[in-house]
C-alpha cells in the first residue's frame, strides 16, 4: 500500500510557549516490502497522521487512495480499516468495559462478518499470548503490559493491510520482546502486512527492522538499510550495546564479525579463548 509523505510539516502547539516543529517539510515514501522504524523526538505524530487524528500544518499524506491535508474531508474509518495503530497510551486505547467486548467493537466495525466474529477474536487473543480465560476480563483489572496485547489483538481481529507500531516495545521483557518481533516479521513476509515500528529502541530493532529513518529536529537526517553499524546514526540515537562492544573491540586491532546476534559473538569469543 503506498504511504508518502509530501512536503508535510506538523507544528506542535501552535501559538503556544511550547510550540515547536516536529515535521519540517518531510519528503519519504515508505516501501512496503520493508519493516521501518522511525526514529527522532517526534513523539507519536507519525502514527496519528497517518490514520488522521492528527493533521498536517502542510503539504499532504497519500495513502493509497486517500490524500490527507490540512483541512480537507477524510473518511478516517476507511483509513482505519487499512491502518491499525497500536499506540502507547493504553487508558485512551481501550474503549469498552470488558475484554471481548473491545475485540468485537473493532471486529464489527471492520469486519461486519458476524458468523466469524468469536472464531477471530479467540484466534487474535492467542496470537498475542492471551487465552480465552480474558475474553470476559474487566479491561480496569489488566496489568498494563496485558492491556498493550489487548490493544495489538483489537487490530489484529480485523486484519488491517498496516500495522503501525508506537513504542509497542516498552514494558516487555526480553523474551516477550523477541516473540513479538518473531511475531510481526511472520505478519510481514508470510502475510504481506506492511510494518511501521516508532521508537528510539536500537537494541529492539537488531534482526528485525529493514530500514532506519531519524527525524532530528523536524529534520529527515538520516536513512539506510545497512544501519546496524553505521557510525552515522550513532550522532543521533544509541548504540546498541553488541555494536559498542564489537566497535570498541575494533579500536583494538583486533579482527572482529559485524555480529548482529548475541549468541553467535559468544560463540566466536569462545573459539578465540579455546
Amino acid at each position: 500500500m503506498e504511504i508518502k509523505f509530501d512536503n508535510v510539516s506538523y507544528l506542535q502547539n501552535k501559538g503556544l510557549s511550547t510550540e515547536r516543529i516536529l515535521l519540517d517539510n518531510i519528503n519519504y515514501t515508505f516501501n512496503e516490502k520493508d519493516i521501518t522504524m522511525v526514529c527522532g523526538n517526534i513523539d507519536s505524530i507519525i502514527g496519528k497522521l497517518l490514520v488522521g487524528s492528527k493533521r498536517v500544518s502542510k503539504g499532504s499524506i497519500i495513502i493509497g487512495d486517500t490524500t490527507i491535508k490540512s483541512n480537507n474531508a477524510i473518511d478516517k474509518c476507511a483509513i482505519r480499516k487499512d491502518i491499525g495503530f497500536v499506540g502507547h497510551t493504553m487508558n485512551k486505547n481501550i474503549k469498552m468495559k470488558y475484554v471481548y467486548d473491545e475485540l468485537k467493537y473493532y471486529y464489527d466495525k471492520f469486519k461486519g462478518k458476524e458468523e466469524l466474529r468469536d472464531d477471530r477474536i479467540k484466534e487474535a487473543l492467542l496470537i498475542v499470548g492471551l487465552n480465552n480465560d480474558y475474553l470476559f476480563r474487566l479491561v480496569d483489572e489488566l496489568s498494563y503490559i496485558e492491556r498493550k496485547k489487548v490493544n495489538l489483538a483489537a487490530i489484529l481481529v480485523y486484519n488491517p493491510k498496516v500495522i503501525i507500531l508506537d513504542n509497542f516495545e516498552k514494558g516487555f521483557n526480553d523474551k516477550e520482546k523477541k516473540d513479538f518481533k518473531k511475531l510481526f516479521t511472520n505478519l510481514h513476509k508470510k502475510y504481506h502486512k506492511q510494518i511501521i515500528v516508532i521508537s528510539n529502541d536500537l537494541e529492539y530493532a537488531i534482526n528485525f527492522v529493514d530500514k532506519i529513518i531519524v527525524i532530528h529536529n523536524g529534520k529527515l537526517v538520516y536513512e539506510n538499510s545497512n544501519w546496524v553499524y553505521d557510525e552515522k546514526l550513532y550522532k543521533y540515537l544509541e548504540m546498541p550495546n553488541i555494536v559498542e562492544f564489537i566497535t570498541y573491540i575494533r579500536s583494538l586491532g583486533r579482527d572482529i564479525l559485524p555480529y548482529t546476534d548475541n549468541k553467535e559473538l559468544l560463540k566466536a569469543i569462545y573459539r578465540d579463548v579455546v
